[in-house]
C-alpha cells in the first residue's frame, strides 16, 4: 500500500498487509477496478474487504432484481409462444434466457442445435435495441427466428421486433428501441468512431470464437463497441459460440488462451479473474471453473437430455452475382427456345439440338454449384469449429473438389475406386 497525504503526495511505502494471499489480493483489486469500483491504492486490506462486501451485497440485490423482472417477461413470451404458435420452449432454454438477462456480459456456449438464437431473443427486455454482428451466415438464423419468436405474440407492453440488415462496409448503426439490426463483421466501424449507443443497447457477437485473436481488426472493432455498450449500466454484451470450451460446471479443463480472449471481448476475463496470469493458474481447477461459470454457460445435448436430435429440413436461399444471374437468364432463354422447338416444330429438330442442350444444362449445373460454395463453406467451418460430424452431398463435383482440399475430409465421387471408398467409409 502507498500512504498519501491530503494532496495525494506519497509519504512512504509500507509492506502490504493482506488477509489473503498477496497475488490473490492484487488480482482482486484488478478485478474491482475493471468492474468500475472505486478502489484506492491507499486502502488497507481490512477497508478493502469491507468495501468489497458492501459492493457485492449491493450487486447481489441488483442481480436479483434484474432476474425477477426478466422472469416476468420471459415467462409471458414462453406462454404466448405455446398458445399462439404451438412452440414449446424447453426448460433449459428458459433458464439460458433468464441467465443472459441477468448478466451485463455473458458467453453462451451451448452445443450446436440447442437454440442460442431463441434464448437471446427471449432474454431481451421489451423495447430494447439489439445489434447482432457475426459472419454473413449469421443473418440466416435471425431472418428466420425473429418473425417466429418475437412477432405476433400480442403481449401488452412487449411490441414486435423490427428487423434490419446492414449491407456493406461503413453501414454500421446502432439499433433503435424495439429494433434488431444484424450485420457482418465487415460492417463494423473503425475502433472509436461509432457514436454512443442508445441506453440499454444489447450487443451480440454470433460465432464469437472468431474473435479470439486480440490483434485482428474485427476483434479490436468489436471490443470498442462492447466497451461503449458496457459503459451503460443497462447495456448488455452477449457472445454466442458452440465451440467445445469445456463446461465449467463439469470440472473439465478449458482452452486457456482462446477462451481468455473470448471472455475479454465482453470484459469478463479481467472482471472475473483480475489477471490472465490468475486465469491460467486456476485453469481446470474447481475454483477456476466456478469462477468461469459466473460469465459463461455451456450445455450439451446430453446434459439437457437431448441425446437424440430429430431430423430437420431447411432450405437456404443464396444470393448470386450479377454475372451469374445474366448467365442463368441466358440459359433460361435457351431452354425456352428448345422447348418451343420440341412442341411446335418437330422431335427431329429437338433431337439435333440434344447434345447442345446437355452441354448447356451441364454448364448451368456447374454455375449453380459454384454459387453455393461460399454458403457451403460458411456452414462447414461452423461444424468444423464446433467439432461436429458432417456429411455433405452434392449433385456436382465442384463443391466436393473444394472440400477435398480441406484437412480431415474424406471424399467419395464417381471416380473414386472401390478400395478407396472402403478406406474412407472405415475412417469415418
Amino acid at each position: 500500500t502507498i500512504v498519501k497525504d491530503a494532496q495525494g503526495t506519497p509519504l512512504e511505502k509500507e509492506p502490504a498487509t493482506f488477509l489473503v494471499d498477496p497475488e490473490e489480493a492484487v488480482a482482486m483489486v484488478s478485478a474491482m477496478r475493471a468492474a468500475g469500483w472505486e478502489v484506492e491504492g491507499s486502502q488497507s486490506a481490512d477497508g478493502l474487504l469491507q468495501y468489497a462486501v458492501q459492493r457485492l451485497q449491493q450487486e447481489a440485490k441488483e442481480y436479483a432484481d434484474r432476474e425477477r423482472a426478466a422472469a416476468r417477461f420471459i415467462d409471458e413470451r414462453v406462454r404466448a409462444l405455446q398458445a399462439r404458435r404451438g412452440i414449446d420452449v424447453a426448460a433449459y432454454q428458459r433458464e439460458g434466457a433468464l441467465w443472459l438477462a441477468s448478466h451485463h456480459g455473458a458467453v453462451l456456449a451451448d452445443q450446436m442445435g440447442l437454440g442460442k438464437t431463441l434464448q437471446v431473443l427471449l432474454s431481451a427486455p421489451p423495447g430494447r435495441g439489439i445489434v447482432v454482428l457475426g459472419p454473413v451466415a449469421a443473418k440466416r438464423a435471425f431472418r428466420e427466428d425473429v418473425p417466429k419468436f418475437r412477432r405476433g405474440l400480442g403481449l401488452p407492453g412487449d411490441p414486435d421486433l423490427t428487423l434490419t440488415f446492414l449491407d456493406g462496409m461503413n453501414s454500421f448503426r446502432w439499433a433503435a428501441p424495439g429494433e434488431i439490426v444484424v450485420g457482418s463483421w465487415a460492417t463494423m466501424p473503425a475502433a472509436g468512431t461509432a457514436p454512443s449507443p442508445p441506453p440499454g443497447t444489447i450487443l451480440v457477437a454470433d460465432e464469437a470464437h472468431l474473435l479470439k485473436n486480440p490483434k485482428a481488426t474485427r476483434t479490436i472493432q468489436f471490443r470498442a463497441l462492447a466497451a461503449a455498450v458496457l459503459r451503460d449500466p443497462a447495456g448488455h454484451v452477449y457472445e454466442l459460440t458452440g465451440s467445445p470450451f469445456k463446461n465449467p460446471r463439469e470440472g473439465a479443463k478449458f482452452v486457456a488462451k482462446d477462451l481468455w480472449e473470448v471472455l475479454q471481448n465482453a470484459q469478463l476475463g479481467s472482471n472475473i479473474f483480475g489477471t490472465q496470469k490468475r486465469f491460467e493458474a486456476l485453469r481446470g481447477s474447481d475454483k477456476g471453473n466456478k469462477l468461469l461459470a459466473k460469465g459463461m454457460l455451456r450445455r450439451t445435448r446430453e446434459t439437457v437430455g437431448l441425446d437424440k436430435v430429430g431430423l430437420t429440413h431447411q432450405v437456404v436461399k443464396i444470393d448470386v452475382t450479377a454475372e451469374q444471374k445474366r448467365e442463368f437468364d441466358k440459359f433460361n432463354e435457351f431452354l425456352d427456345d428448345f422447348l418451343a422447338a420440341f412442341i411446335e416444330k418437330s422431335k427431329e429438330l429437338a433431337a439435333e439440338r440434344r447434345n447442345i442442350v446437355f452441354a448447356e444444362i451441364s454448364k448451368a449445373r456447374k454455375m449453380l454449384a459454384s454459387a453455393k460454395i461460399p454458403e457451403m463453406l460458411a456452414q462447414v467451418e461452423e461444424f468444423e469449429e464446433q467439432q461436429e460430424p458432417l456429411l455433405v452431398f452434392s449433385m456436382h463435383t465442384g463443391p466436393i473438389d473444394v472440400l477435398a482440399k480441406r484437412e480431415g475430409w474424406a471424399v467419395i465421387t464417381g471416380e473414386t475406386s472401390q478400395k478407396k471408398r472402403d478406406q474412407s467409409v472405415t475412417a469415418v
